[in-house]
C-alpha cells in the first residue's frame, strides 16, 4: 500500500512506470479514516525493483514485491515419465507418426491431446477427423514409455504403457464414453451427481437445501454460461481484460479457454440441466476470471471484490511457490469480513503452496477412490505405486494421489481424481487435481452459509467465517490416512431426515456418520 507521498516518489523515480491501482476494500478504507489507500501496480527494470524492495524492507509503511504469475492448477499431467525436451536446433530426421482417435461408437474424437513419453516428449491435438500427427525427431519411435490420449470432453482418457507405434500406417486408439463406466453413474439427459458428491452424501439430500441466499465466488478461468448446467450463472468480471480506466470487462468472463473455471463451477453450483448437479445450484455465483495470465495483483483485486460484494465463500483453485504480502493481507481482510476462502493445496507432490498455506485459508488436498475410473486411464496412475496403509491409502479403495501437496496446513481432503464435471461446449470431462477437491468443500461450505440458522443471523466478521469453517471441519470423517495428506478427513453432508448409507470410509464410519447426520439435521431443520 502506498500513501500519496510514496506514490509521488515512485512517479519521480527513473525507470518506473505506474501501470494502475487497486483500491482497498470499503472496510479497509473506512478503518483508515477514508484516506483512500491503494495498491500501486508499476513496471520497472529488475535492478530498480530490487533496489526499491530493499528500501521498502526498511520502511514500516510500504511493502514491495514482484507480481508473480499464478498457477491455475488445472488438470494434472503425467509427471513421473519422461521429460519435456525442445526440438533439436540442428536439422535432423523427423518421423511423422499418425494416431487416429475414435470413440467406441466409431466417431472421431476431436481436439483430443495425444502425448508420447520417452527420452523426450511429443504432443499433438486431433483434428476434425480424429487424427493427430506426432513428429518424432531423431528418426526413431522406439522405447516409448507411454502414450497418453486426453479427450477434451465426453470420453475417458487412455494411458497406454510401452506402446508400439508404427510410422508406416495409422495407429488406432479407441476411447469409451464417460457413461460406459459403471462407476461414473452417468446417464445422459439426467442430472448427474459425481462420485465425490455421492460419497459426501449429496445425493438424496433435502431438495430445499440448494444454497439459496448465499453468495459464492469462483476465482478461476471464467465460466461458459452457454453450458446448460451453468446457464443460470449471471454475474462475473474478467480481471485479465481491463479497459483504459483499469475496469474489468463485464462480459468476457464467459470465455473460458482453459475450461478449468467451468469445471469447478459445475461441482459447486451446476443446475443439473443435461449435466452436473452441484452442491448449491441456487447460490448467487460470482465468476472472477484470472486465467490465463493471472498474477498476484489480479488475485488481490478479486479478494477486494469479494469483500465489497459480501461474498460468503470463495473458491481458489490456484497457487504459487512464492509468497505475496498483498495477497496475505487481503486473505486476512476477507476473514475479517466473514468470508471463508477455500484454497487448493497444490498438485506438485510437495509442500502446500501459497496461499493455501496461510492460516486464513481452508486448505484442501485431493482424495481418490478405486473403482471410479477405468484401469487403463492416467487416473489409475495417480494412485500410490507402493501402497502404504495409514499413510497414503485408506479403507474401501480410498487413496491420496501422487500429485497432491501435503503438510500440516491441510485441513480437509476433497474428491480430486476422475472428477466428472462441465466443460465449455456443453460436454463433461473427468479431471484430476486438488483444484477438483477444493470445489467440493466450497460447495458444502456454501450450503452451511445459506442454511445454518446460527450463521445466517451472524454479523459479517471473523467469528462468522470461523463458525462456517469449523462446522464444515466438524463434519469430517477420518479416511484412514496420515493427516499431512488428508487433514481431518472428508466432510459428509447429510441434509435429510434419514442418515445416508455409510460410505464406510473409516472404521466405525456408520456410528460417526450417524452422529454427523443428526448434528446436521438439528441445525438445518429448525
Amino acid at each position: 500500500m502506498a500513501s500519496e507521498t510514496i506514490l509521488t516518489a515512485l512517479q519521480a523515480t527513473p525507470g518506473v512506470q505506474i501501470d494502475g491501482f487497486i483500491q482497498l476494500s470499503r472496510p479497509q478504507v473506512f478503518a483508515a479514516g477514508g484516506l483512500g489507500g491503494r495498491y500501486v501496480k508499476a513496471s520497472m527494470p529488475v535492478d530498480r525493483g530490487l533496489q526499491l524492495q530493499r528500501q521498502a524492507m526498511a520502511s514500516s509503511t510500504l511493502f514491495m514485491q514482484e507480481n508473480v504469475r499464478l498457477q491455475h492448477m488445472s488438470d494434472t499431467v503425467p509427471f513421473d515419465v519422461g521429460s519435456l525436451l525442445p526440438a533439436p536446433a540442428a536439422a535432423t530426421a523427423i518421423v511423422p507418426v499418425n494416431v487416429r482417435v475414435l470413440g467406441s461408437d466409431g466417431r472421431p474424437v476431436v481436439n483430443a491431446m495425444v502425448s508420447a513419453y520417452g527420452a523426450g516428449f511429443v504432443q499433438a491435438a486431433t483434428d476434425g477427423a480424429g487424427l493427430a500427427t506426432l513428429n518424432f525427431f531423431g528418426g526413431t519411435v522406439d522405447d516409448l514409455a507411454a502414450l497418453y490420449v486426453k479427450p477434451f470432453a465426453d470420453y475417458w482418457e487412455r494411458w497406454i504403457p510401452s506402446p508400439s507405434l508404427r510410422s508406416d500406417r495409422e495407429n488406432l486408439v479407441t476411447l469409451q464414453p464417460l457413461e460406459n463406466w459403471p462407476g461414473a453413474n452417468l446417464r445422459r439427459g439426467q442430472p448427474f451427481v459425481g462420485w465425490g458428491e455421492r460419497l459426501m452424501g449429496l445425493q438424496g439430500s433435502d431438495a430445499s437445501l440448494t444454497g439459496k441466499g448465499a453468495k459464492v465466488a469462483i476465482i478461476d478461468s471464467g465460466c461458459d454460461t452457454n453450458h446448460p448446467a451453468l446457464s443460470h450463472i449471471k454475474i462475473g468480471l474478467d480481471l485479465t481484460n481491463l479497459d483504459p480506466n483499469n475496469n474489468p470487462d463485464p462480459n468476457t468472463w464467459r470465455n473460458d479457454v482453459i475450461s478449468h473455471g467451468s469445471h469447478c463451477a459445475g461441482v459447486i453450483a451446476g443446475n443439473g440441466n443435461n449435466g452436473i448437479r452441484g452442491f448449491a445450484p441456487e447460490a448467487e455465483v460470482h465468476v472472477l476470471k484470472l486465467f490465463p495470465g493471472g498474477a498476484f495483483d489480479s488475485l488481490i483485486e478479486a479478494l477486494v471484490y469479494c469483500v465489497n460484494h459480501e461474498i460468503d465463500v470463495v473458491n481458489c483453485s490456484l497457487g504459487s511457490d512464492q509468497v505475496n504480502e498483498g495477497v496475505a493481507q487481503q486473505m486476512s481482510e476477507a476473514r475479517r469480513a466473514g468470508i471463508v476462502v477455500v484454497v487448493a493445496a497444490g498438485n506438485s507432490a510437495g509442500p502446500v503452496q501459497f496461499p493455501a498455506r496461510l492460516d486464513t485459508a481452508l486448505c484442501v488436498s485431493a482424495l481418490g477412490q478405486a473403482g471410479t475410473f477405468p484401469p487403463d486411464t492416467y487416473h489409475a496412475q495417480t494412485a500410490p505405486s507402493q501402497m502404504q496403509p495409514g499413510m497414503t491409502t485408506g479403507a474401501n479403495g480410498l487413496f491420496a494421489p501422487k500429485f497432491t501437496c501435503r503438510g500440516r496446513e491441510v485441513r480437509l481432503c476433497g474428491p480430486g481424481v476422475a472428477v466428472i464435471s462441465s466443460v465449455p461446449g456443453g460436454g463433461m470431462a473427468a479431471w484430476d487435481g486438488t483444484s477438483m477437491g477444493a470445489p467440493h468443500i466450497t460447495g458444502l461450505a456454501t450450503l452451511v452459509a445459506a442454511h445454518h440458522p446460527m450463521v445466517t443471523g451472524m454479523a459479517r466478521n471473523a467469528n462468522r467465517a470461523e463458525q462456517i469453517q469449523n462446522f464444515v471441519i466438524s463434519l469430517a470423517q477420518p479416511v484412514g490416512m496420515d493427516r499431512q495428506f488428508v487433514g481431518d478427513g472428508l466432510p459428509l453432508f447429510v441434509g435429510h431426515s434419514e442418515p445416508a448409507p455409510s460410505p464406510g470410509i473409516a472404521p466405525q464410519a456408520s456410528d460417526l456418520q450417524s452422529i454427523v447426520s443428526h448434528a446436521f439435521d438439528d441445525v438445518l431443520t429448525h
